[in-house]
This record gives structure tokens, sequence and C-alpha cells, in this order.
């Protein structure tokens, strides 16, 4: 499991998300202690597997579609 800071996570986010796509686990710490206070890990879908790359573009695509439905 990598280990990054909340700054370092912010920073990097897209970056982060693509490490946790392929099967890393990322932990977040925060503070002048830097104690854990989150953990990233990928969804898995019911039948076990990981959902992928092509789901973030489903995601996004119903997001698009949900927000201009929404707006007028």
């Amino acid at each position: 499991m990598k280990t990054l800071s909340l700054a370092e996570a912010k920073t990097s986010f897209s970056s982060v998300i693509k490490e946790m796509v392929s099967g890393t686990e990322i932990a977040v710490s925060y503070g002048k202690r830097k104690e854990t206070v989150a953990v990233i890990v990928p969804y898995e879908r019911k039948d076990g597997r990981n959902r992928g790359k092509d789901s973030l573009a489903h995601w996004k695509g119903r997001w698009l579609q949900n927000s201009r439905t929404t707006s007028k």
C-alpha cells in the first residue's frame, strides 16, 4: 500500500486514480503526525472483477447526461 500526504493526493489526484484503477491501495495521511485518515481502494463489482477504465467513461457519460437534463 502506498501512502501519500493529503497535499500530495490533492495535487496529483488523476495519477492517484490511475494507480488505484490498476489495483494499488493508497493511504492518505494528514496532520503533523501524518496519521492515516483514509484509504482509497479499487472498487470491485459483485462478480469480483475490477471495474476498469471503461467504467470511468461510462459514469462520466451518465453524469454529463444527468447534468444536462437537470440544468434546464
